[in-house]
């Protein structure tokens, strides 16, 4: 799947590495998801050089990315694709900035930044977080978790239940790693990351608002690098919205900005879509 966009999106090799990891985390979920629930509506297309994902009730997902040098020449194959425009999608550009489209059509806006982050895994110091510690999430407690993030990260648009019966199916997920964050032996949050050879793909983690001050992201953060290194991973990579709170938490915790995705979003002829993850 990943074979054209590698070689015709001229990244360096940190960017590659931490921009496909966290693409194919969203490409294996979403087979997952589809493999359980054929009528979601999911679809995963190469056009071009461009990777496409498609879940129709879904924002998040509805994403492409592909080189901004071919852009014109896939315009419309991508609209195509994304329901004669119906659907909001956001479009990664890689390659020089001189080969983004100067004149976009007027159903493009900016998108919001996304930053992908890096760092070796080694060289982790928890000496200071001695209030916390983690327990891997057993078998009967899965759907706890996923419930947990759910109520971390969905809006008001979300469909709760099938979100969380969607969530459940990854249970069982070849390569991911779960883990409760307490705190003073409190359960406050979570953390999940998903191995992927010699990367270990940061894939969402959070503590309740209280316990934020007591630096419990980065507490996470290092603890799913520890983690992850035992499981023979050389690097994490991460990725935030530009200027939010997970951004400066990657960069306190030795991450450093390896592709900043100065992306596009459809919308024009929009309906609103609704989580369901």
């Amino acid at each position: 799947m990943f074979s054209t966009l590698q070689r015709q999106n001229p990244l360096t090799q940190k960017q590659l590495s931490a921009c496909l990891s966290m693409w194919n985390f969203d490409v294996r979920r979403l087979e997952i998801y589809r493999w359980h629930n054929p009528s979601l509506g999911i679809d995963i297309q190469r056009i071009g050089p461009f990777l496409a994902l498609k879940f129709k009730g879904v924002g998040y997902f509805n994403r492409a990315i592909g080189p901004a040098a071919e852009f014109a020449t896939y315009e419309d194959q991508l609209l195509e694709y994304y329901g004669q425009g119906e659907i909001s999608f956001r479009l990664s550009l890689t390659g020089d900035t001189e080969d983004r489209p100067s004149m976009l059509h007027p159903g493009f806006r900016v998108a919001d930044i996304e930053e992908y982050y890096a760092r070796p895994t080694a060289g982790v110091d928890l000496s200071r977080f001695g209030a916390w510690s983690f327990e891997q999430v057993p078998e009967m407690e899965m759907r706890q978790f996923f419930q947990m993030y759910l109520q971390y990260f969905a809006g008001p648009n979300c469909y709760f239940e099938e979100a969380l019966d969607n969530m459940e199916h990854l249970a069982n997920m070849s390569g991911l790693h779960c883990r409760w964050v307490n705190y003073h032996g409190r359960r406050v949050g979570f953390g999940m990351w998903h191995w992927q050879g010699s990367d270990a793909c940061l894939c969402g983690g959070g503590v309740l608002s209280p316990h934020r001050r007591n630096a419990g992201h980065q507490a996470i953060l290092l603890e799913r690098l520890r983690a992850s290194r035992g499981y023979g991973c050389s690097h994490a990579v991460a990725v935030a919205k530009a200027g939010s709170e997970v951004a400066q938490n990657l960069k306190d915790t030795g991450f450093h900005l390896v592709w900043s995705d100065e992306a596009l979003q459809w919308v024009g002829s929009l309906k609103r879509a609704k989580l369901v993850i």
